[in-house]
């Protein structure tokens, strides 16, 4: 399972048409600077810049400062048994809820309606969840110049035994994939269920 599935995507004035131009930009930039690419794919280019409006919404961003949010939210989306993925950026973590692809035009109230129904009684935090359709992430197992650590992506079981130092242990090399079995019994999110 991967969180760039789907093309075209952006990355800083460059249009990515495939996993292998991915692969390249990440070739250019790593070291250098910050690898970001855009949190989703677009239906339309236009004047080599994507449409907002033609964005397919795959998945929703939260961003947690603490691993005790991350925890708690996990805990939520397993209860409910929804699909989503933990990186850590090397001072921060993204938290990916994988949807069922649906246009950026057609998602409407959906998103806060399911923040407000299905995670915020549960939480003792604010979820502020990101579906931007311009939204630039750190690619995954890329080089974070900024905390002088790799975006590493993590377990389910990572997030719940490891402490925050053993992840920031984790986090001075690159990874590879992860492995998460525990994903294939969970479901996508439908946002059209909160339409």
């Amino acid at each position: 399972m991967s969180l760039f599935e789907r093309y075209p995507r952006y990355a800083n004035d460059k249009i990515l048409y495939s996993k292998e131009d991915l692969l390249e930009y990440i070739r250019e930039k790593e070291g250098y600077s910050e690898c970001l690419v855009s949190l989703y794919s677009y239906e339309r280019i236009v004047d080599n810049r994507p449409d907002p409006d033609s964005a397919i919404v795959d998945k929703l961003l939260i961003i947690l400062d603490t691993l005790s949010e991350v925890k708690s939210l996990h805990r939520v989306l397993i209860d409910r048994k929804i699909k989503h993925l933990i990186s850590y950026t090397g001072d921060r973590y993204y938290l990916f809820i994988l949807t069922k692809p649906i246009r950026y035009l057609d998602i409407g109230g959906s998103v806060a309606l399911f923040a407000m129904k299905r995670l915020e009684p549960n939480l003792t935090f604010p979820v502020s969840i990101i579906y931007d359709p311009m939204e630039m992430i750190i690619v995954p197992n890329t080089y974070n110049p900024k905390t002088r650590r790799y975006c590493i992506p993590l377990t389910y079981e990572e997030i719940e035994y490891l402490k925050q130092e053993d992840i920031d242990r984790l986090s001075m090399r690159r990874r590879g994939r992860v492995y998460i079995p525990e994903i294939d019994n969970l479901r996508y999110l439908d946002l059209e269920e909160y339409m």
